[in-house]
């Protein structure tokens, strides 16, 4: 759950809403969507210098999946373990 602490005055609280999101719908909503603006920038950009920065922030992204994947299997199997 993602609770914003400044919204809690009155002058604020009209606009305030909260957001119930799982862990693994904020992180698949925020991956993909950087995901499509990282293709997007590469394909227009992919013959300019800066190209190989974008290379690195796709490559970089990657990895955060593969860290997310492989600490999501951890997780789940001590949980598994633990019903053991």
């Amino acid at each position: 759950m993602i609770w914003c602490s400044f919204c809690s005055d009155d002058q604020h609280s009209q606009y305030s809403k909260l957001l119930l999101a799982s862990r693994e719908q904020v992180l698949q909503l925020v991956i993909l969507e950087e995901k499509a603006a990282l293709l997007k920038q590469y394909e227009e950009e992919k013959h300019t210098p800066e190209a190989c920065f974008i290379e690195a922030a796709i490559q970089e992204l990657k990895v955060r999946t593969s860290l997310e994947a492989f600490s999501n299997f951890i997780f789940n199997s001590v949980l598994s373990a633990k019903h053991l």
